[in-house]
C-alpha cells in the first residue's frame, strides 16, 4: 500500500530521524523505538489492505471507535503506548499523528 503523512514533521523524522524537531526529539534519541516505527511504516506498506495488519499480532490494530472520520491505530512497541492513527482510502493509508498520549491507554512505560 502506499503510505503518506498528514503531518509533514512527522513524515520529516520518519525519513530521518535527525530532523525530529522538538516534538519528536524525546524518541528520535530512542533507537528502539525508532526501528519499530520504520518496521511499523514498512508493515504498512507490504498489506494489501489495513484490515491485513490484524495478521501482525504485535500491532494490535484496531478500528477507532467514535471518531468522526473513520480510523484505526497501530501499536509501535510492546510497553509503549504511542500508536499511529491512520485512515485508509483507495490506494492506501494516510497516517494522521503520532498518538503521543500516556494517559488514554494508560502509563504502561
Amino acid at each position: 500500500m502506499d503510505v503518506t503523512f498528514a503531518d509533514e514533521r512527522l513524515e520529516a523524522f520518519i525519513k530521518d530521524k535527525k530532523k525530529a524537531g522538538n516534538r519528536y526529539k524525546k524518541y528520535a534519541r530512542d533507537a528502539e523505538f525508532y526501528e519499530a516505527l520504520i518496521d511499523a511504516i514498512d508493515t504498512m506498506r507490504e498489506v494489501e489492505c489495513a484490515k491485513d495488519l490484524e495478521g501482525f499480532s504485535y500491532l494490535h490494530y484496531e478500528p477507532l471507535k467514535h471518531q468522526k472520520k473513520p480510523t484505526s491505530s497501530i501499536r509501535i512497541l510492546n510497553g509503549y503506548v504511542e500508536r499511529l492513527i491512520f485512515e485508509e482510502y483507495e490506494n492506501g493509508i494516510r497516517v494522521l499523528v503520532l498518538e503521543l498520549s500516556n494517559d488514554h491507554y494508560g502509563n504502561k512505560k
